[in-house]
């Protein structure tokens, strides 16, 4: 069958070739002889083929229609059966934070598949540490630090400063927690590090004596000598390559760096310039700056207007500041630090990434200023405080289509789904969180009932709130399948399924890492579905979502990816 259309094809061809062609457009290329599922409308719409010119899709439709784009030069694509869909888009990841980590001793309790080779999941204290004690045996120069990530205490046991230094000795040993809000170094690692140990004393985020630096007590005492380490010339090169090389791996085609800078602008936008905007990178890279980068307290934000804005003219080809803006809400959800309603099991407490009055002049400045809001909120308690910001806002300057993004969304509940979507609240949910956490998390601090309804993408679509997924890579693996294969199925790193009336359908699940993405990055007329006038961005899978058992799109193979018209 394959073949006799391919042999029709050809036929058609010849005969668009034999007419004149010089009153009118010419296709550069065809794509046929597959399942194209346009992701346009709502509900599942296929064309027969696609004409695309240069960058753009010229044409879908009929096979017969599109003849009359044809020309002598139009290349013919067979797709042999194969299912071609819009590229996917990944809202929210950080180069930067990806650069970083994939330089590391990757432990973590998940399996993870990377360019440079496959790091199998460990689950317990005793292989957590047999696989530190294998990295500390071939280090073997206490002159380096080793750097780990991937721990979780949940997995992995307590481990803390005393415990490090006994085992390590001289050796500086930074551990990242697997939620990159979190670190423990041994002693040597604050000498090497310098890290003030004065100031850590003094710091509500940090526990000095186990060697904890959390939330803004890493991001102050710790981070400015972390990163600018791990971005030397010749660390942080191969880091952005790597980077780069999983993203493609999954298909994707745009990206928005979420928080632009995490330190360091010069260094961290120097990298992301020189590693993304190539001819030999496919996707486009689309950067958010982070409000809290800009400016530390609110009298700062004057200042940080003009500076953001002078990003926006600083724009290359493939990498662009958009005008957007990232603030912070509440704590990580790995690190289990999400402001929550109701207490945590085992007593502790979330944490304020920004105050709450704090928050609320930060939103109110750029809302004033005409900027999208995107929001980094976690828990339940954390979403109220958002919301009530958002209320107030439109109160006082009603904007109709303001696309105000919430993202992460770890937990929340129904009611405050229904306030979302009066408000018109957008969401970009990690479902992610509910594959690795989800057992844990009902056994520890949030218990079964909560548990069962971590990253509760049902409660959004039955809302109709529009709703993407993202990675926020290394959060989870840089794999959009992998998430639709989690928001569908709902199932745990131990194969339970938590929340089965949380599923959402394969179609909704696609949306979200398709147009759905798009839109929440205010590109929805130009990527996120296969429509003529758009990029040719494209992903090629040897199967259809749409048609196989839901149990088996973390197995679809991804063949190849089309950006701007080239196949890569």
């Amino acid at each position: 069958m394959k073949n006799t259309l391919a042999f029709w094809v050809l036929i058609l061809l010849a005969i668009a070739c034999s007419q004149d062609t010089t009153s009118r457009e010419t296709a550069d290329k065809l794509y046929f002889n597959g399942t194209i599922l346009t992701m346009e409308g709502d509900k599942p719409t296929y064309v027969e083929a696609v004409a695309t010119k240069g960058k753009k899709i010229l044409k879908t439709g009929q096979l017969t229609e599109l003849k009359k784009w044809v020309g002598e030069k139009t290349e013919s694509v067979d797709l042999e059966g194969n299912t071609m869909l819009p590229g996917f888009v990944e809202p929210h990841l950080h180069p930067t934070l990806a650069t970083l980590l994939i330089q590391t001793e990757i432990i973590a309790f998940n399996d993870w598949n990377l360019p440079h080779g496959a790091f199998k999941g460990v689950r317990n204290q005793t292989e957590y540490l047999k696989k530190l004690n294998e990295v500390f045996t071939r280090h073997k120069n206490t002159a380096v630090p080793i750097i780990t990530w991937g721990y979780h205490e949940l997995y992995h046991g307590t481990l803390g400063r005393k415990t490090l230094d006994s085992l390590y000795g001289e050796q500086p040993l930074l551990i990242w927690q697997y939620s990159f809000h979190e670190v423990i170094l041994n002693s040597d690692a604050l000498d090497f590090f310098k890290i003030d140990e004065a100031a850590a004393e003094k710091h509500p985020q940090v526990d000095i004596q186990a060697g904890r630096f959390y939330e803004k007590g890493l991001h102050k005492l710790v981070a400015p000598q972390l990163i600018p380490y791990l971005l030397q010339a010749d660390k942080s090169i191969r880091g952005i390559q790597l980077t780069a090389q999983a993203i493609k791996k999954g298909g994707v085609t745009t990206v928005a760096d979420m928080a632009m800078p995490l330190i360091n602008l010069d260094l961290e936008l120097n990298l992301v310039k020189k590693g993304l905007n190539n001819p030999l990178i496919p996707f486009r890279t689309f950067l958010i700056p982070m409000a809290s980068a800009f400016a530390q307290t609110p009298v700062q934000l004057d200042t940080a207007l003009v500076a953001i804005e002078n990003l926006l003219g600083q724009n290359t080809e493939k990498v662009q500041f958009v005008r957007q803006v990232k603030l912070m809400a509440d704590g990580a959800f790995y690190a289990q630090l999400m402001q929550m309603s109701e207490p945590y099991t085992d007593g502790h407490h979330g944490e304020w990434l920004t105050e709450p009055e704090e928050f609320k002049k930060f939103a109110d400045f750029f809302w004033k200023n005409d900027f999208k809001i995107h929001v980094h909120v976690n828990g339940d308690l954390g979403l109220e405080m958002v919301l009530n910001t958002l209320e107030e806002l439109q109160q006082k300057k009603p904007v109709e289509d303001h696309r105000f993004t919430l993202h992460h969304l770890g937990y929340f509940r129904k009611d405050q789904a229904e306030r979302m979507a009066k408000l018109g609240v957008h969401a970009s949910l990690q479902p992610y969180y509910l594959y690795s956490l989800g057992s844990k998390y009902s056994e520890n601090g949030l218990g079964p009932n909560r548990a069962a309804r971590i990253s509760p993408a049902g409660y959004l679509i039955e809302n109709e709130v529009l709703t993407s997924f993202h990675s926020d890579f290394f959060m989870a693996p840089v794999e959009p399948l992998t998430l639709v294969w989690v928001a569908v199925n709902r199932k745990t790193l131990d194969d339970k399924v938590l929340g089965p009336e949380l599923r959402i359908s394969v179609w909704e699940a696609l949306k979200a890492v398709t147009l759905n993405a798009a839109v929440h990055l205010n590109q929805e007329a130009l990527i996120g579905s296969i429509r003529d006038g758009k990029y040719a961005d494209f992903v090629i899978l040897d199967q259809n979502p749409l048609t196989i058992k839901p149990e088996s799109i973390k197995d679809v193979k991804i063949i190849a990816t089309v950006f701007e018209g080239q196949r890569f």
